[in-house]
Order: C-alpha cells, then structure tokens, then sequence
C-alpha cells in the first residue's frame, strides 16, 4: 500500500439538510479552501502591527486628520510631549493645539495639507 501524504489547510463548509418527495433526508455540503483568504488576513495583521510599531515609535508628532481637520488618531510623540490624552485630541480640530496667536496661520497649512498642496507643517505646538 502506497503511502499517502495529507495536507491540512483551513476551509469553510456550509451545509444544508432538506427532504425529498419520497420523505428521505438528503445533504448538500460545500467546502472551500480559504487557506489563501487567511494568509491575506494573516499579512494584513503583520503589516498593521508593523504599521503601528513604526507610527507609535517615531519621534515626529504624527496625526491622523479627517477631512475637516479633525483628529482622528496621534501617535505617542503627541500625547507625551503635548500632555493631552488620545482621548481628549480624538474628534477635535487639530487647530487646538497650536497657540491661538498662530491658528489663523495654521488653518491655513493645514488646509493645504488636506488639499495635498503640502504634506509638511513648520510651526510650533
């Protein structure tokens, strides 16, 4: 007898019982390999955790603005350095953390930043 080699890998099986006109009960049964499915999602993990790795380590205040210029995330920089919490910076105008003598200049930069006519911004915090 020859020796076979198995494999395993992840699948999704849905299954259906119905009964026929005789009254039997019969099976429907499909399987399907998602092994590719979750390596994707398995990738996807990795590079989020790098991705967050990197954004909470560097030493550059980063922020995730939403199209109106409002905070969605920051990385550690931002809440160590400036002394807010991320929950106090979360759905406020970036505008507030920099001084009020310098607002006017910075919604403007920042309005160029969301325009994509700038991707850097040089004033004080």
């Amino acid at each position: 007898m020859a020796s076979e080699k198995m494999e395993l890998f992840s699948c999704e099986i849905s299954s259906s019982i119905f009964q026929t006109s005789s009254g039997a009960y019969r099976s429907s049964n499909i399987i399907r390999d998602i092994s590719d499915r979750k390596q994707s999602d398995y990738l996807l993990k990795q590079t989020r955790q790098n991705y967050e790795g990197f954004f909470q380590h560097i030493d550059e205040f980063l922020f995730v603005l939403d199209d109106k210029g409002n905070i969605i995330h920051t990385n550690n920089t931002v809440t160590d350095r400036l002394g807010y919490t991320s929950e106090e910076l979360q759905g406020e105008s970036v505008l507030m953390v920099h001084p009020p003598e310098r607002r006017e200049e910075a919604g403007r930069i920042v309005g160029e930043m969301l325009n994509g006519l700038t991707n850097t911004a040089l004033f004080p915090l």
